[in-house]
């Protein structure tokens, strides 16, 4: 086993992030530029519209330091139907 002649750190820097969503049918549903903290986290919510199509999705962040990347599917559902049956009030 050999070691490093350089201690090993994580380290301490902003990293900015371009977070992009694809449709089911592959297609860049929203891109949205950010950055890390100086611990390397971000945390970000991407709302979705009540119109979208339900299906899987595919959300990618890509570093902009050397434009590594990585993906995770999101299944979207149908919301729920609401009823809409209205009642007759007053009395005769």
């Amino acid at each position: 086993m050999t070691r490093s002649r350089w201690p090993v750190s994580r380290l301490a820097a902003v990293v900015p992030v371009t977070l992009s969503l694809l449709g089911p049918d592959g297609a860049v549903r929203r891109t949205i530029y950010r950055a890390t903290d100086e611990n390397g986290q971000l945390n970000e919510s991407l709302p979705t519209g009540a119109f979208e199509t339900p299906g899987t999705y595919r959300l990618v962040a890509r570093q902009q330091l050397d434009g590594r990347a990585v993906s995770l599917p999101i299944t979207l559902k149908a919301a729920p139907r609401q009823s809409r049956a209205r009642t007759a009030r007053g009395g005769a």
